[in-house]
């Protein structure tokens, strides 16, 4: 793998970095991070992020990396750290060669605080926590399009960035949109859940010389952690000489969260958690995120005033609902809340089904599970994920 030929363009509206990334077996890919020309001042014109970008992508087939441009010090020394953490929580990752024509310390002091906001549970609660409790106040949202958010669905994006908009601008913060590309190219190598927390560091490295520390919400609570790609020991590791990198969230669990957020009303308008936007919809309350986030809502009272979920709960689809392993310990937490407060009986029945229904038939359920994960990394890799997409918004899956 090489990384070559960096540049900065700067047009009436945008400001963009963007540079080639070629494989050994050919491939030629141009990675880009595009933000409104006002952040322009921003960017920083290395090869830092891109080797954010790559790194995880090139363990994964073995592929050393030459850089022909410059990196943070600090950085290129964490890469190592980072490498080593990795390769140990064996997800098919392995050490690769790094060979960069320069590496260079960061000098240029900041005070701009901003976090990775997408109106979901854990980044409004970092939000709202940082607000109440921070001594460095936030001062910037970093909303992504290209992440959660195909870069060709701009209709469902401007939906999305509609409430988030409003949100900053009742909060008197700015938002920083990034447009990215990032997963069209790495999403073929590594699953999304390995590969979000580096993706969110190459954005904080684009934009470092406006950014003094920035905030990556924790979307597994401290007695729950597991190996994935934003995690409390490797999220700190994308941080530069005048750049902190800070996971935040890791004390409490979903429910939790919920709870904390569940007296703002400006949290719960915006709220958006689906991840199969279904005909294009802000939040299905189909999916099994949807549920658990509605379940919740509901356990702690402020499922009404969360505007932002405009179908009631589906008894009988939250009955039947498949839920992935890791999360199903949401569902018990929000059961024991339901049945401690005695509030809703007909929904503590119909989840103690779906929580029953999903610990039979145990062997059944993990081989369709295996068999939708390798359909999906076919679909990623050699047809840029268009399959799931339109099931997606066909409402299939």
């Amino acid at each position: 793998m090489t990384i070559k030929n960096i540049q900065v363009e700067l047009t009436d509206k945008t400001a963009s970095l963007s540079a080639d990334m070629q494989f050994k077996s050919g491939n030629n890919n141009r990675i880009y991070f595009s933000v409104d020309r006002k952040y322009g001042k921003f960017i920083v014109k290395d090869a830092s992020p891109f080797l954010a970008v790559v790194l995880f992508s090139c363990m994964k087939i073995s592929e050393n990396i030459t850089i022909e441009g410059s990196v943070s010090e600090k950085l290129l020394k964490s890469t190592q750290k980072i490498m080593n953490l990795v390769e140990s929580w064996n997800m098919g990752m392995k050490k690769v060669n790094i060979k960069v024509k320069q590496a260079v310390k960061d000098t240029i002091n900041k005070k701009n605080v901003a976090l990775f906001f997408s109106g979901g549970v854990d980044s409004s609660y970092t939000y709202l926590k940082n607000k109440k409790e921070g001594k460095n106040k936030i001062t910037h949202l970093i909303t992504v399009h290209g992440f959660d958010v195909k870069l060709e669905n701009n209709s469902l994006f401007n939906e999305a960035i509609t409430p988030i908009m409003n949100f900053a601008k009742t909060e008197k913060v700015e938002i920083i949109v990034v447009r990215t590309n990032i997963r069209q190219i790495t999403d073929r190598y590594v699953e999304w859940e390995d590969q979000c927390g580096s993706a969110m560091g190459a954005v904080c490295l684009a934009l470092r010389n406006g950014l003094k520390e920035v905030y990556m919400s924790a979307g597994v609570e401290l007695t729950a952690m597991r190996p994935v790609g934003s995690h409390p020991d490797l999220d700190p590791l994308w941080s530069t000489e005048t750049l902190r990198v800070i996971h935040d969230g890791i004390e409490r669990n979903r429910l939790e969260k919920v709870r904390y957020l569940s007296d703002s009303e400006k949290m719960l308008i915006s709220l958006r958690v689906c991840w199969r936007n279904k005909k294009g919809s802000y939040n299905c309350c189909e999916c099994e995120k949807c549920f658990r986030t509605m379940i919740m809502l509901e356990a702690v009272g402020a499922l009404k005033k969360s505007k932002s979920f405009n179908k009631p709960i589906n008894l009988s689809i939250l009955r039947k609902l498949y839920v992935v392993k890791t999360h199903l310990r949401h569902f018990r937490h929000t059961l024991e809340e339901l049945k401690n407060k005695k509030t809703n009986p007909e929904l503590a029945e119909a989840l103690e089904d779906c929580l029953r229904n999903n610990e039979q038939n145990k062997l059944l359920k993990e081989f369709v599970r295996k068999a939708r994960l390798m359909i999906g990394k076919i679909d990623f890799k050699y047809n840029n994920g268009r399959l799931f997409y339109y099931l997606s918004n066909k409402g299939v899956i």
